[in-house]
Parts: structure tokens; C-alpha cells; sequence
């Protein structure tokens, strides 16, 4: 089975812990995970780690590196949070000083993707 999670919660909330425990369970159970949507302030979670980075953050993006997942942090939630600037929005790099390296700086279109394509769609948050 194809699964999506869309995660709305912060590092501070336990809507990401929610989300991350079941990530990994769907994961270990030989279940696909299409794609992680990070929406409104969980696009907080793909901020580039550094050495004071909460734990929550640290374990999203290792996981998410580790298995090679499609994580997505939403450009317009990036924006308004300070993560992506303007000019990196309108841009066609794939890279962004303020986000991860393992996650992708998106649109909704990548979230309409991961529902048409997914068995099942999550939300935390």
C-alpha cells in the first residue's frame, strides 16, 4: 500500500511525533511512503540542521535521508517563515540555504500529486 503524510505540526508538537512513529512504522511493515508533505509550520522540520537543532528536527531529517524518501516542504509556507527568500522561490535551483539537503522546496502541486497517487493520505497537525 502507497501511503502520503502531510505534516502540519512543528518540531515542538506532537502531531510530528505522531507523524514520524508512524512514517517509520509504514516504513518497517514493507509499506511505501510516496511522499512526506511539510505544510504550514511544519516546514520547520526541514530547516537545515545545525548543532543546536532540536531533537524532532534532527530525527526527521535523518530518517528521511536514510531512506531515501520524497520529503517536500512547501515554498509558500517556506517563504513566509523566513526558510526560502523570494528570489530563491522564483528560482529553478534545487538548493536553498536554509533547507535540508535530503528535502525538496515544492508547491501544492507535488501535494495534489501525492493524493492522486497514494492508497492513503495522513494529516498531522
Amino acid at each position: 500500500m502507497k501511503y502520503s503524510l502531510i505534516i502540519y505540526s512543528d518540531k515542538a508538537d506532537n502531531g510530528a511525533i505522531s507523524a514520524l512513529s508512524l512514517a517509520q512504522a509504514i516504513i518497517h511493515s514493507g509499506h511505501t511512503l510516496y511522499r512526506l508533505f511539510f505544510y504550514r509550520d511544519g516546514v520547520m522540520l526541514a530547516k537545515k540542521n545545525t548543532g543546536t537543532s532540536p531533537s524532532q528536527q534532527r530525527a526527521w531529517q535523518q530518517f528521511v535521508s536514510e531512506n531515501h524518501l520524497d520529503a517536500v516542504a512547501c515554498v509558500s509556507a517556506a517563504v513566509r517563515r523566513g526558510l526560502v527568500s523570494e528570489n530563491e522561490s522564483l528560482s529553478a535551483t534545487s538548493t536553498f540555504e536554509h533547507i535540508a539537503p535530503s528535502f525538496q522546496v515544492s508547491g501544492l502541486g507535488q501535494l495534489a500529486d501525492a493524493l492522486a497517487n497514494s492508497d492513503r493520505v495522513v494529516s498531522f497537525g
